[in-house]
């Protein structure tokens, strides 16, 4: 298994963009009432620019790689209901060679979760992506992912004290009724 610290290093890669005027419009609205017209119009431009330019970019460097195919369970899990998390090697069958499904990595800490009950806390439908200044970036949709109850990130190796939820792919659960 690839050694990646966080699950949130890459939210990016396995969430795809909303593409929704009103969460544009909500946001430049904040930004002006917040820090002023000048800060604003440098952000809306240099939003602009990604946009533009982010796809010459990645199609000249290479850097956005395929997804192989997988298998995408599509369990439509809700709060409360619980999951075991499958073994190591049932996700094995479900995680291509850097251990991701549809791009989000199953980190080497989830590993002390195979085969434990857990509540389902809730699904994740959308997430904002923070840019490197630590500023909201963009809003980006997820498809057939949840959160469990009490599996978050210890920030082991790194000394990092945030206390994230995994996200966890439906793919890596298996559906169970409490005893």
């Amino acid at each position: 298994m690839q050694d990646v610290p966080c699950q949130n290093d890459g939210l990016a890669s396995f969430s795809d963009p909303v593409p929704r005027i009103s969460v544009l419009a909500h946001r430049t609205l904040w930004v002006l009432k917040r820090e002023g017209p000048v800060a604003t119009l440098r952000k809306i431009s240099g939003f602009v620019m990604r946009r533009i330019l982010s796809p010459f970019r990645r199609a000249r460097t290479g850097s956005a790689k395929p997804f192989k195919e997988v298998p995408d369970a599509t369990l439509d899990l809700e709060a409360g209901e619980w999951v075991e998390v499958k073994t190591e090697e049932e996700i094995l069958k479900t995680v291509d060679s850097d251990w991701r499904t549809r791009g989000l990595q199953f980190v080497p800490e989830m590993r002390e979760y195979f085969g434990r009950r857990l509540r389902v806390l809730k699904r994740v439908q959308r997430i904002c992506v923070e840019n490197a200044e630590g500023e909201i970036g963009e809003v980006r949709s997820l498809k057939n992912t949840v959160l469990l109850e009490g599996a978050m990130c210890k920030g082991a190796g790194i000394g990092c004290d945030r206390s994230c939820h995994y996200f966890w792919r439906e793919a890596w659960l298996k559906r169970v009724k409490k005893d």
